[in-house]
């Protein structure tokens, strides 16, 4: 039997840089963990596919940048891990927004 799609929202494939830390429940970044950077693979209304430079820490909850071309500003959101898949040379990611 194949599996249930799970996706809620129609996905578009896009490339754009994202930066990202790690932080804490309380929002306190967590310095020690460094900053990651990735690329997106797709986004949706709820969430995007990230392609990182290193492996991600399953369930973190991460400060984001997403850098668009031809913008001069980074558009801010708050994101948590929702599942990991080291592949070889990339690690991609799956993340939720927190905030709209």
């Amino acid at each position: 039997m194949p599996e249930r799609e799970r996706r809620q929202c129609r996905r578009y494939v896009v490339a754009l840089d994202v930066w990202a830390e790690v932080v804490s429940p309380a929002g306190v970044v967590d310095d020690s963990a460094g900053l990651m950077r990735g690329t997106t693979r797709n986004m949706s209304d709820r969430g995007l596919c990230v392609a990182w430079d290193r492996n991600p820490m399953p369930t973190a909850l991460l400060k984001c940048r997403i850098f668009v071309d031809g913008i001069p500003v980074a558009i801010p959101t708050l994101a948590k891990i929702r599942w990991t898949d080291a592949r070889p040379g990339e690690f991609l990611a799956g993340l939720e927004y927190l905030l709209p």
